[in-house]
């Protein structure tokens, strides 16, 4: 497999969560991925398909790459001290002592329930289908891939009136 196959399987929102948690740059977080990835086709790392999938062998890398370069963080000797407990304000003081980080890089868990979200979706989806036939079938993927109601009613030659009542008779509303 080509090192390009191997680092199009990375997201880019995890690069940007590894930059964010260390000192490197998301710049630097990139190749040291793709130096991971060649590592890899080239057959000179320690990569083992029985104990993961190439993203997590060079996310498991990278994440620990990120030891050596923590961000230094202040921790309150107070502990109840009211600037250190505020999140906006901690954010801001992460900002400006490390210009680089990254405050846009996607929530792990956030991501995950958009991502079970969608799965959530396309098995609705492929449930309905399922139960039409063939010309209600390609009628409703149209719907459900998002076309508006006025390009279907065009494509089949109905008015959006007719389409919306063809789609309430389908779901029986």
């Amino acid at each position: 497999m080509d090192y390009t196959e191997i680092y199009q399987q990375l997201r880019e929102s995890d690069l940007r969560r590894v930059a964010a948690s260390c000192s490197l740059h998301l710049e630097d977080v990139r190749q040291e991925a793709l130096l991971i990835c060649l590592e890899i086709a080239a057959g000179e790392s320690d990569y083992d398909p029985k104990q993961g999938s190439f993203a997590q062998y060079v996310m498991g890398r990278l994440w620990g790459m990120t030891l050596r370069w923590q961000n230094q963080v202040r921790i309150s000797a107070h502990g109840d001290d009211e600037e250190d407990s505020d999140p906006e304000w901690f954010l801001q003081d992460l900002i400006q002592r490390n210009p680089h980080f990254d405050g846009e890089a996607a929530d792990p868990l956030v991501e995950l329930t958009r991502m079970e979200e969608e799965q959530e979706i396309d098995r609705q989806h492929q449930e309905i289908l399922a139960g039409l036939r063939g010309k209600e079938r390609a009628f409703a993927a149209l719907l459900l891939a998002g076309q508006p109601i006025e390009a279907v009613a065009s494509l089949y030659g109905m008015t959006p009136r007719a389409v919306r009542y063809r789609i309430s008779e389908m779901t029986g509303d």
